[in-house]
């Protein structure tokens, strides 16, 4: 999502390296400035696909648990699918304007970088919101979108790897 916040400060960018060199040339800090926008799109749409790829492994790791004899933690939750069936995360990996946008923009970086996908996985999964959600028996979408907005903002928007 591009908020005005962004966008003024993108301005004020252009701005500034329009007064810093020299030139009068607006047409080359228009460009900048429509670059710049395009990239912060670029950006907003690798989140959204980071979700769906913290999904796609959430479902292997679902799958392999089943097909386990002995169970750890993670797997006596009342129910270890709930993440997996979570509605808001189901809704992105299944989105195929997402999809086209991604192909179109050949926005496809994650596979490339897998280890962070796991290494986000893991924060997530040992997060005591993430613990609280997976105890919790009944689910709704509000509760969904709850989970996931909270486990952004605590573990992939702090990551330092991503």
């Amino acid at each position: 999502m591009l908020t005005r916040r962004h966008i003024r400060i993108k301005v004020m960018q252009c701005i500034y390296a329009l007064t810093q060199s020299g030139h009068n040339s607006l047409e080359k800090q228009e460009k900048f400035l429509k670059k710049s926008i395009e990239q912060m799109y670029d950006l907003y749409l690798l989140v959204l696909s980071l979700l769906s790829e913290v999904h796609q492994l959430a479902e292997k790791h679902a799958k392999h648990a089943e097909k386990k004899y002995l169970s750890t933690a993670e797997d006596r939750y009342p129910n270890p699918k709930k993440f997996v069936e979570n509605q808001l995360l189901l809704q992105i990996a299944h989105n195929s304007l997402l999809q086209d946008a991604l192909s179109q923009r050949k926005l496809n970086a994650w596979y490339i970088n897998e280890e962070y996908i796991k290494i986000i996985y893991r924060d997530i999964t040992a997060s005591p919101s993430y613990k609280d959600y997976m105890m919790e028996a009944d689910t709704n979408y509000e509760k969904d979108k709850a989970i996931v907005l909270q486990l952004f903002k605590q573990s992939i928007a702090p990551n330092d790897k991503i």
